[in-house]
């Protein structure tokens, strides 16, 4: 599998000795499946972690909401709370 910028025509990625009727040794034959493999699985991460982000996001939107408040007005809240009883204003 060439990868973009891959500016090497017809030179494969490593060296390999070749066997009688100029096969190559080794497992080339498992490496690109292994690596559309990591890809696929790193898609499909992607796409898990995407769709838990919307659901927490939707949960805490919900949440806020039924307390009246939106995430811009939380946020300001949240920090203040965080900080505690010490904050003094423009110091």
């Amino acid at each position: 599998m060439r990868m973009p910028g891959d500016e090497r025509s017809g030179a494969s990625r490593s060296v390999r000795p070749r066997g009688a009727g100029g096969r190559r040794f080794g497992l080339a034959a498992d490496v690109e499946p292994a690596a559309e493999s990591r890809q696929s699985d790193r898609l499909i991460f992607g796409q898990l972690v995407t769709r838990g982000v919307r659901y927490w996001r939707r949960a805490i939107d919900q949440a806020l909401a039924e307390r009246g408040l939106s995430q811009a007005t939380a946020m300001p809240l949240l920090i203040l709370a965080r900080l505690g009883d010490d904050l003094r204003q423009g110091g």
